[in-house]
């Protein structure tokens, strides 16, 4: 499946959500992300969105952009508490995707060696299935 068709399932799983909890979750949906500037392979991104505008986003940039992903907290913490969290919510049946895909790009982290890493570190797994490094 191309990244585009991966793209639009997850938005229509989305949608589906939205329909069947009656709330809005547009601005998750990878759709409503404003892609600036055409990019190719190895190309920065120039993404503005408003869901990435938070606190947690403005303090660790400067982290990811220096490549310091010394631990501050674990991913394998970070891992622990989000897989806490979505126990707990599949015992109330809510459905979180959102959060299971973050449980998983956590767990991909793990995977390649990075768990001691803070979890801002889980940017290089993203990094290498998209071919590109995130700058300045």
């Amino acid at each position: 499946m191309t990244r585009f068709a991966t793209s639009r399932v997850l938005d229509e799983a989305l949608k589906a959500i939205e329909r069947e909890r009656g709330i809005d979750l547009t601005q998750w949906q990878i759709a409503s992300a404003k892609f600036l500037d055409t990019v190719r392979p190895g190309d920065a991104l120039d993404l503005e969105h408003d869901a990435a505008k938070s606190g947690l986003i403005s303090y660790k940039a400067p982290f990811i952009f220096a490549r310091d992903f010394k631990t501050n907290f674990a991913t394998k913490w970070m891992a622990k508490d989000v897989g806490l969290a979505l126990e707990s919510a599949k015992s109330m049946d809510i459905p979180m995707p959102t959060t299971g895909l973050t449980e998983q790009m956590l767990r991909a982290t793990i995977a390649r060696g990075w768990g001691e890493d803070d979890f801002c570190g889980t940017i290089r797994v993203l990094e290498e299935w998209a071919g590109v490094v995130v700058k300045k």
